[in-house]
C-alpha cells in the first residue's frame, strides 16, 4: 500500500467564526452522550497551566455577574429583555476581543474569544439560570438558540451588535437572509426554493443540535487543525486525540485513520514501543481494513529486518492478542516463518522444528515449514547409525508430519534403515528380526524406483550376510535365493554371482 496522503478536509473545517464561508451541502450530525462532567472546570483542561483556584476564581466571577438576573420575568416581553440584558452583560463584561485562536481560559485572562469559547460561557450562563438552550452546529461554526420551542432566540456570541441578537420578526427576516447570501454563505437559489421565512428557520433552528459537552472537545479540535496548518502533525494527532472523547466529527476520525496509517509506515520498528503501536493499531477495526496483506507484509519485514529473534518472539506475544484473524495468523505466519528460517540456517534444530511447529498450525500447507521438516528429519537419518532406535523416531516423525511420506527421500531413508537394521540382526545371528527387516527392505525396493539412490555396499552386505546365514548351515535351497534376490538389485556384483553359483550347484548335487 502506497503512503496515504492526508488530504486534511479539516483545515476547511476550522470552527473561523464567521471569519471564513461555510462549505456547502455539508452538515455534520454530532450524536454525543451526555457525560457527568463539571462542564465549567473541563472547558479549562485544553490550559495546562490553570490551576484549580483559578479555575473557581473565574466561576465565582462569572456566578457574580449573573446574579443580577436569577428571577425569570413571568411575561413574555419582558423575559426576551432579560435575555438580551443577560447576553449583553456577559459580552460586556468578559468578551473584549475575537481571537480565532483564542480558549476558553483567554477569556478571563485577556477577554480574547471565539465562537466556541463564547458560546461554551453562554451554555455555562444559561444553564446556571435554567434558561432552556439549543447548541447548534455547522460546519465551521456555533451558536446558541435560546428557548428553542418558544421565543426561538439566535445567539452569535462572536457578532455584538444589531444581527448578534435575534427573534424572528418578520420584518428583519428578509434582511438576514439576504446578508448571508451577500456573504456567500448561501447562494439566493436555496433561499428562494424555500421562501424567505422557511430557509431562515431551517438554517437557524433546523440544524442538528450539540451537547455542550461537545464545546469541550471543539477547543482541542481547533487547536489540532491550528497545530496541522503549522505543519506540526504529531502534535495535531495529540489534539484530535483528545478532542475525540467529547466531540465526535468524521474530520477527527479522518485525520487519525489517515496519520495513523501513515506513521505505521514511517516507523523503524527498532523498539518495542514501535511494536506496540503496530500492534495496537492493526487491533483497530476501523484502521486494519483498510490494510492488505502487502501492507502488512512490509512492515512485518522492517521488524525481521533488524534480525533481532528477541523482538521478534516478543511481537508473537502481542499478536495473540488481535481478534481479527485474518490478520492475525497473517503476521503469526510471516514472523514463523522468518524465525524457523533463521534456526535452520543455523542449524539450530530443535527450534526450527518448533517453529515449523507453529507454522503448520498456521497454515498446514506452507512450504518453508515442509522444506525446514523435511531437511533435518532425512539429514538426521542420514547422520544416524540406522538403528532400531533411528528408525523408530524416523517412523514417529513420519506420523507427526504426512507430508514426509509423498518426499521420495522418504523411501530411500527406509531402505537404508531397513537394510542395516537387517543386516546388524543376521551379524547377531538374529535371524527373525533379519528376515522381518529384509523383507520390509524388498517391499520398499520393489515397490519404488530408488536403486540408483541406496547405497550399493550395504546392499550387497546384506544379501551376502542373509545368503551365508544358510549357506554356511548347508541350506543351499535357502540361501541361493537371497543371493539372486540381492543380483536383482546388484546384477553385476561379484560374490553375490559366486555364492548364488555355489549354492545353486550344491542344491543340484
Amino acid at each position: 500500500m502506497k503512503k496515504i496522503i492526508l488530504i486534511i478536509l479539516v483545515l476547511n473545517s476550522i470552527y473561523t467564526c464567521g471569519q471564513n464561508d461555510f462549505s456547502k451541502n455539508l452538515e455534520t450530525k454530532i450524536v454525543n452522550d451526555s457525560v457527568q462532567v463539571d462542564f465549567f472546570k473541563a472547558l479549562f483542561s485544553i490550559d495546562s497551566l490553570i490551576s484549580n483556584v483559578e479555575i473557581e476564581k473565574n466561576r465565582n466571577k462569572v456566578q457574580k455577574t449573573i446574579k443580577f438576573s436569577r428571577q425569570k420575568e413571568k411575561k413574555e416581553k419582558h423575559e426576551r429583555k432579560r435575555i438580551k440584558r443577560i447576553y449583553n452583560t456577559i459580552h460586556n463584561t468578559f468578551l473584549e476581543k475575537y481571537n480565532i485562536e483564542a480558549h476558553f481560559s483567554d477569556i478571563f485572562i485577556n477577554g480574547n474569544y471565539n465562537c466556541v469559547s463564547a458560546t461554551a460561557l453562554y451554555s455555562y450562563v444559561f444553564e446556571s439560570l435554567e434558561i432552556p438552550y439549543k447548541i447548534k452546529e455547522t460546519p465551521t461554526h456555533v451558536y446558541l438558540v435560546v428557548y428553542p420551542k418558544s421565543y426561538k432566540i439566535y445567539i452569535e456570541t462572536t457578532v455584538p451588535g444589531e444581527y448578534a441578537y435575534l427573534m424572528p420578526k418578520k420584518s428583519k427576516i428578509k434582511e438576514v437572509v439576504d446578508e448571508l447570501v451577500s456573504y456567500k454563505l448561501v447562494t439566493q437559489n436555496e433561499v428562494l426554493e424555500k421562501g424567505y421565512q422557511k430557509f431562515y428557520e431551517d438554517y437557524f433552528y433546523g440544524k442538528e443540535s450539540i451537547q455542550k459537552e461537545s464545546l469541550i472537545g471543539i477547543q482541542f479540535y481547533n487547536q489540532g487543525v491550528f497545530y496541522l496548518q503549522e505543519g506540526n502533525e504529531p502534535e495535531a494527532y495529540n489534539y484530535f486525540e483528545k478532542a475525540k472523547h467529547s466531540y465526535q466529527s468524521p474530520f477527527i476520525s479522518l485525520y487519525l485513520k489517515a496519520y495513523t496509517i501513515n506513521k505505521i509506515f514511517e516507523l523503524k520498528y527498532e523498539t518495542k514501543e514501535d511494536v506496540s503501536f503496530f500492534i495496537e493499531v492493526i487491533s483497530d477495526d476501523k484502521i486494519n481494513k483498510e490494510l492488505d496483506v502487502s501492507d502488512l507484509k512490509s512492515i512485518l519485514y522492517k521488524i525481521t529486518k533488524h534480525k533481532s529473534n528477541q523482538l521478534i518472539r516478543e511481537t508473537l506475544k502481542q499478536l495473540q492478542t488481535i481478534t481479527d484473524l485474518e490478520i492475525k495468523m497473517t503476521c503469526l505466519e510471516f514472523l514463523y516463518e522468518y524465525l524457523a528460517l533463521e534456526e535452520a540456517s543455523n542449524e539450530n534444530y530443535k527450534q526450527a522444528l518448533l517453529d515449523c511447529d507453529e507454522l503448520l498450525n498456521i497454515n498446514k500447507d506452507n512450504k518453508k515449514a515442509k522444506q525446514i521438516v523435511e531437511y533435518f528429519i532425512f539429514k538426521k537419518v542420514h547422520l544416524s547409525t540406522l538403528e532400531t532406535k533411528d528408525l523408530e523416531d524416523f517412523e514417529y516423525s513420519c506420523e507427526k508430519y504426512p507430508f514426509i511420506k509423498s518426499n521420495n527421500r522418504y523411501p530411500i531413508s527406509l531402505a537404508h534403515l531397513y537394510a542395516n537394521i537387517s543386516l546388524n540382526s543376521y551379524q547377531n545371528s538374529q535371524k527373525s528380526y533379519g528376515e522381518k527387516y529384509r523383507m520390509k527392505f524388498e517391499n520398499v525396493m520393489d515397490n519404488n524406483d530408488i536403486i540408483e539412490s541406496v547405497n550399493k555396499n550395504l546392499i550387497s552386505q546384506l544379501y551376502l550376510k542373509a545368503g551365508n546365514y544358510y549357506y554356511y548351515k548347508s541350506q543351499y535351497r535357502t540361501s541361493y535365493p537371497i543371493y539372486k534376490k540381492g543380483l536383482s538389485y546388484l546384477p553385476y556384483d561379484s560374490e553375490l554371482l559366486k555364492k548364488s553359483k555355489w549354492s545353486k550347484e550344491e542344491f543340484k548335487n
